[in-house]
C-alpha cells in the first residue's frame, strides 16, 4: 500500500505540473537530475569521493545551493521548468569547465583521472540537456565542454593526451549533432499533435460531441456486422438528447430508403430485397466496391446479384445498367 501511496502522489504531481509527454519527460529528468547532483555533491563535501581542495569545496557548495534554489523556484511556481534546466545546466557546466581549468592549472598527482571525471560530468550535462528537448541549449553546452576540454589537452603541454581529446570532442560534437535533429524530430511530432488536437476539437465543436461519443460513432460506423454489444456501447456514451435524435434521425431515414424501395419494388416485383438493394445503391452511383464496403457484403457476391439483375432486365453486355435503372 505504501508503494502504490507512493507512485499516486508523484503521478498526481507530474499530472498536475505537465500539460503533455514532452513536459512530463522534462520534469522527470530535472527532478533526476537535481537528485543526482546533490548526492554527488554531499559526497564530495563530506570527503567520500573527489579531491580535498578549498577551491572545488566552493565548487561544489556554489552547485548544491544552486540545486537547492533551482527545486525552491520551480516548486514555489516562481520559475517555469525550462528556465530552471537551463540556468541549472548553464551554471553546472560553467563550474564543470572551471574545474577542469582548475585542476590544469594546479596539476595534482592523480590530475588525469580527475579530468577524465569532470569531463564525464561535462557530457553527462550534455545528455541532460539533450534529453529535455531545450532548444539551442546544446550548443552553449557544448561549445563550453569544448573550451575546457581544449585547455585540459593543450595548457603547459597537455593533461590529457590528445587521443582523450580527439575522442571526447568526437563523442560531444556527435552528441550535440544528435541532440539536433531530436529536437527537429519533437518539433514536428508537436506539429502534428498540434494539429491533430485542433482538427479533433474542430469536429467535436461542430457536432457537438464528446470524444467518447465520436470514439463510439466511430467504431459503430466501422462495424460490419450488427454487433449488439457495439450498439450497446454507442448508446451508453450518449446523453437522453442526443439518443432521442439519433433515433428521430435514423427513424425519418429510414422511412425514405423504405419509401425508394417500396417505388422500386413496384416497378421490379420480381426482384428480391437484397436485388432492390443493390438497385438503390446502384441508381446513387455507388460502385460495386462501394456496394460491397456498404452492405458488408463481397465484391463477388455483390457481383452475382448485379448479374442477375441484368438477367432479369434482359441487358446486353455492353448495356449499363444504372442508366436503364434510372429510366
Amino acid at each position: 500500500m505504501t508503494q502504490q501511496a507512493l507512485k499516486k502522489r508523484i503521478t498526481s504531481f507530474i499530472t498536475s505540473r505537465t500539460q503533455n509527454a514532452l513536459e512530463r519527460v522534462r520534469l522527470v529528468v530535472y527532478i533526476c537530475g537535481c537528485i543526482t547532483q546533490v548526492v554527488f555533491w554531499i559526497l564530495h563535501l563530506t570527503g567520500l569521493t573527489g579531491m580535498k581542495d578549498s577551491v572545488l569545496y566552493t565548487f561544489s557548495v556554489i552547485l548544491l545551493i544552486a540545486n537547492f534554489t533551482s527545486l525552491w523556484l520551480y516548486l514555489s511556481k516562481k520559475v517555469d521548468l525550462v528556465m530552471n534546466i537551463v540556468c541549472l545546466a548553464y551554471l553546472t557546466q560553467l563550474i564543470q569547465s572551471l574545474r577542469m581549468v582548475y585542476l590544469s592549472i594546479i596539476n595534482p598527482p592523480n590530475v588525469l583521472p580527475l579530468l577524465i571525471i569532470n569531463q564525464i560530468g561535462s557530457y553527462t550535462i550534455l545528455l541532460y540537456i539533450s534529453i529535455c528537448f531545450v532548444p539551442r541549449a546544446p550548443l552553449y553546452i557544448t561549445a563550453m565542454s569544448l573550451i575546457s576540454l581544449a585547455f585540459a589537452g593543450f595548457y603547459d603541454g597537455g593533461r590529457l593526451g590528445l587521443d582523450l581529446v580527439f575522442f571526447m570532442t568526437i563523442m560531444t560534437i556527435l552528441t550535440y549533432i544528435m541532440s539536433g535533429f531530436s529536437q527537429k524530430a519533437v518539433n514536428s511530432l508537436q506539429q502534428e499533435n498540434t494539429v491533430y488536437q485542433d482538427t479533433l476539437n474542430g469536429l467535436l465543436h461542430s457536432f457537438h460531441m464528446t470524444r467518447q461519443e465520436l470514439i463510439a460513432y466511430a467504431r459503430l460506423s466501422r462495424n460490419k456486422k450488427e454487433d449488439k454489444h457495439i450498439i450497446n456501447a454507442f448508446f451508453s456514451e450518449m446523453d437522453k438528447r442526443a439518443e432521442h435524435n439519433i433515433i428521430k434521425a435514423v427513424k425519418i431515414r429510414m422511412a425514405e430508403i423504405d419509401s425508394e424501395k417500396i417505388d422500386l419494388a413496384k416497378r421490379y416485383p420480381d426482384f428480391t430485397p437484397t436485388e432492390i438493394e443493390v438497385c438503390k445503391y446502384i441508381i446513387e452511383g455507388n460502385t460495386q466496391k462501394d456496394i460491397a464496403r456498404i452492405t458488408g457484403k463481397s465484391e463477388s457476391n455483390v457481383s452475382t446479384v448485379r448479374g442477375r439483375i441484368r438477367k432479369k432486365l434482359g441487358l446486353k453486355p455492353d448495356d449499363d445498367l444504372r442508366t436503364k435503372l434510372m429510366e
